[in-house]
């Protein structure tokens, strides 16, 4: 946190927290010029993260019915290579962004 807090010097910092569990740590520091902002239980279209979700689940990975077991392997396989590349592009653009 105390290195998340430096990169923007100087500047204040709003985080916002979606509730997960792991975002409820007791023992946390959090600096002076970071504010956690925790979202309303049950408000997911409050969430930006979310709505990628939804777009990824229902563009790329909807439910399909198959006549046959090779055609959903194929597309498993498809799916599975996609999300690959795009975990791979994912982390090549924070590499980039330094984020």
């Amino acid at each position: 946190m105390a290195e998340f807090a430096q990169r923007p010097a100087g500047e204040q910092i709003v985080m916002v927290l979606d509730g997960a569990g792991w975002h409820r740590a007791g023992d946390l520091q959090v600096p002076s010029n970071v504010q956690l902002l925790p979202l309303p239980p049950n408000s997911p279209q409050l969430d930006p993260m979310e709505h990628i979700w939804d777009e990824i689940r229902g563009k790329w990975f909807p439910n399909l019915v198959f006549n046959s077991l090779k055609l959903s392997n194929i597309v498993w396989w498809y799916r599975f290579w996609l999300w690959e590349i795009m975990l791979f592009l994912f982390v090549q653009l924070q590499d980039l962004t330094g984020l």
